[in-house]
């Protein structure tokens, strides 16, 4: 099922707060998420059905000169920690953004 508005903007402004906390100078995040289904037919028959939800959320960071992106679709508070924390990883392994 997918969040509502008021939560996956919840969702959002708390990934910026932890993302800040961690150091960030600069945060953008997004939070995409769809329902979808199937459905199966043989001889003018229901053979199988499903449903099932893919909501993201995307963080890119910067930290001086450097970017880290990463992404997780689970919204606990410890994912969310985590999230923060792969993007500063990533941008410590990353090219310095003023000799490009």
């Amino acid at each position: 099922m997918m969040l509502g508005q008021d939560r996956a903007q919840e969702l959002v402004s708390r990934a910026v707060e932890v993302t800040r906390d961690g150091g960030a100078d600069y945060i953008v995040a997004l939070y995409s998420g769809k329902d979808e289904g199937l459905t199966r037919y043989c001889n003018d028959a229901v053979q199988m059905s499903t449903e099932y939800s893919q909501p993201t959320l995307y963080l890119q960071a910067g930290y001086g000169n450097r970017l880290g992106a990463a992404g997780t679709n689970v919204f606990d508070e410890i994912s969310l920690s985590r999230l923060a924390g792969q993007t500063r990883i990533l941008a410590a392994g990353s090219t310095d953004r003023t000799h490009m």
